[in-house]
């Protein structure tokens, strides 16, 4: 009995694997937007998809600064990215990001659940 169940188990297994496997074959076949530096993704990175090139120059200076931790610099680069191409999520995404880490780190620490070093968290 344990054997047929193993059995049972494997074949469902298999069967899901599949399904799993055919189903992303399919979703490589459809197009999306077209990416300006596919160099970097073969690195790993996550390519800037955008159609005008002013806007991925705004996004990576906004992008630096940010990691430079000028933030109101970079939000008025991913402000002038966003209004250069509106359909420029990468820089929506990013520019929200950036808002929220400002928010939060503007806001006074607190002792939360027991841990004094909780910041901004909401109760």
């Amino acid at each position: 009995m344990p054997c047929k169940r193993f059995m049972l188990f494997l074949l469902v297994l298999c069967a899901a694997a599949t399904v799993a496997l055919t189903g992303c074959a399919n979703a490589d076949q459809t197009k999306g937007p077209v990416a300006t530096n596919t160099g970097t993704s073969a690195r790993g990175k996550i390519p800037i998809t955008t159609s005008s090139e002013e806007a991925r120059k705004e996004f990576t200076q906004g992008r630096d600064l940010n990691e430079k931790l000028l933030i109101q610099d970079s939000i008025a680069h991913f402000d002038k990215a966003i209004s250069l191409d509106p359909n420029f999520a990468a820089a929506e995404l990013n520019r929200a990001n950036v808002l929220h880490a400002d928010v939060v780190s503007s806001l006074p620490a607190r002792k939360i659940h027991g841990n004094p070093d909780c910041r901004g968290a909401l109760i």
